[in-house]
């Protein structure tokens, strides 16, 4: 087992552990692609941003910027208490988007 993220140089730590998920989410981009190009889906364009600020506001404003039509994006299936008192990233994102969201659970 490694050491943990900015134990021992926080700076280098820190570029690393973005590094690490870029890699994961550009590995999970490649998967979809893989998929819809056996679907026959052949327009699919996908990006990988960070911003470590929040991010229900950096997803509105990404897919605003970009004129997007639709957001998609997954839930963990919150429900009742734990939904209210945790919040939902998904949950702001569907109240304070200006296009279609569809929540894929």
């Amino acid at each position: 087992m490694g050491i943990p993220y900015g134990y021992i140089n926080p700076a280098s730590s820190t570029d690393q552990y973005y590094r690490d998920i870029k890699d994961k989410v550009e590995s999970w981009f490649d998967e979809v692609r893989r998929i819809a190009k056996a679907e026959g889906v052949t327009d699919l364009k996908t990006e990988c941003f960070m911003d470590p600020h929040s991010v229900i506001n950096s997803i509105l404003d990404y897919a605003a910027s970009r004129g997007l039509d639709l957001i998609i994006i997954g839930t963990k299936g919150r429900t009742g208490l734990k939904r209210f008192l945790m919040g939902s990233v998904a949950n702001g994102v569907v109240q304070h988007a200006h296009c279609p969201v569809l929540l894929v659970k």
